[in-house]
């Protein structure tokens, strides 16, 4: 009888104990937490094919094509790959830390709700970019996950006009170059693929040709503005193409720098002076 007793008591011990266990995991335990998106959409940066970007007032339309990425409004060009090559990986980037659901820490936080960078990419919700964030290269961003604190790199010195977005080239890559009618000369390429220049000029060498179309192919502007229509033509630089294309081009000054119109797109690309020489006067690079 005695030995049943003992036999009982160190059952009940055991099950408090084993009660006085299972009370003290489940108090001192934190509820295991969903994990959060390990990026910042679903979307993989090469398979995007449209993207469209407000910034305050301007909307600006991009769509990738077999020659890379175009405007498509507010005109339609050739795009500039600075804003592209910190947008695209956005897409795929890695938060450093999720804070919660939308609304979970104020607006004037974030910058989220009234965000002055928002992007679409192809159809997806819109991801929006607001404030910097504590950490130095951070920003608050908003998608339909949730609200993250996102590292972007060069993001700071992006200027946000639509014209920022303008390839600051002349001549696009895949566009090969027939005739150039200049104010004083009109380069041509004959049957055996090499420029000549009319009238001849005994003054400057056959090279200077072919120097000056080269000047004009890798030509890049400082800026590109919207163009100042107080500002009227002095001359103008027209360019044929072999599609049968043509590329007209407005100079608006000439000292002591060089800017030259695009009518089309309604622009003014920006030169230094040091470029008057190489794309208007028939110089060699070696003169």
């Amino acid at each position: 009888m005695a030995r049943q007793r003992r036999i009982n008591l160190l059952l009940i011990a055991l099950v408090a104990s084993l009660a006085i266990v299972l009370w003290w995991t489940s108090r001192s335990t934190t509820p295991p937490q969903p994990p959060g998106p390990t990026t910042l959409t679903r979307l993989a940066p090469d398979r995007i094919h449209h993207l469209a970007v407000r910034h305050r007032s301007d909307l600006v339309e991009l769509a990738r094509g077999q020659t890379g990425w175009h405007l498509q409004a507010p005109v339609t060009a050739p795009a500039d790959t600075a804003h592209l090559q910190v947008l695209l990986p956005l897409a795929a980037a890695q938060p450093a830390r999720r804070l919660g659901d939308v609304g979970s820490i104020p607006d004037r936080v974030t910058g989220t709700g009234d965000a002055a960078i928002v992007v679409r990419y192809d159809d997806a919700a819109p991801v929006r970019i607001g404030h910097a964030g504590p950490q130095r290269g951070t920003y608050y961003v908003q998608t339909d996950r949730g609200l993250f604190l996102v590292p972007i790199a060069h993001l700071a010195p992006l200027d946000w006009q639509w014209t920022d977005w303008l390839d600051r080239g002349l001549v696009a890559p895949d566009r090969r170059l027939k005739r150039l009618v200049l104010p004083r000369y009109t380069l041509s390429r004959d049957t055996a693929g090499q420029w000549q220049a009319a009238p001849a000029d005994t003054d400057r060498p056959p090279a200077a040709a072919a120097a000056t179309v080269s000047a004009w192919r890798q030509a890049r502007a400082l800026s590109v503005v919207p163009a100042d229509r107080t500002r009227a033509r002095i001359a103008r630089v027209t360019l044929y193409f072999d599609d049968g294309d043509k590329q007209v081009y407005d100079i608006i000054e000439d000292h002591p720098n060089l800017i030259l119109r695009n009518p089309r797109l309604g622009v003014d690309y920006h030169f230094a002076g040091n470029r008057v020489a190489p794309l208007l006067r028939l110089v060699h690079p070696g003169m």
